[in-house]
């Protein structure tokens, strides 16, 4: 079954090591969510590579494969108030 994995990270966490590992495992589905640049980027899993599927920004809307019922705008993950994480947290 694919899942995604919706995950907020600092610039400078690698990605590729959580990816292997999700691979692995059989997830089919990754978001990768950077919620102080309000930013999506979603990728699937195609002969064991990891292909971009979408890239989102600020309003856009979302509706991506195995998750597109449901068409929310990106804005919605992170309403504003919500205060941009420090370079340091995680």
């Amino acid at each position: 079954m694919p899942a995604g994995v919706l995950h907020t990270q600092p610039k400078h966490a690698p990605r590729h090591k959580k990816s292997g590992i999700h691979a692995r495992e059989g997830v089919s589905r990754l978001w990768f969510v950077d919620t102080n640049a309000r930013t999506l980027e979603a990728f699937g899993l195609r002969k064991e590579r990891w292909v971009p599927l979408a890239a989102l920004a600020d309003g856009d809307p979302v509706s991506l494969p195995h998750f597109d019922a449901v068409n929310f705008p990106l804005d919605a993950l992170r309403p504003d108030g919500v205060p941009d994480l420090d370079e340091g947290e995680e």
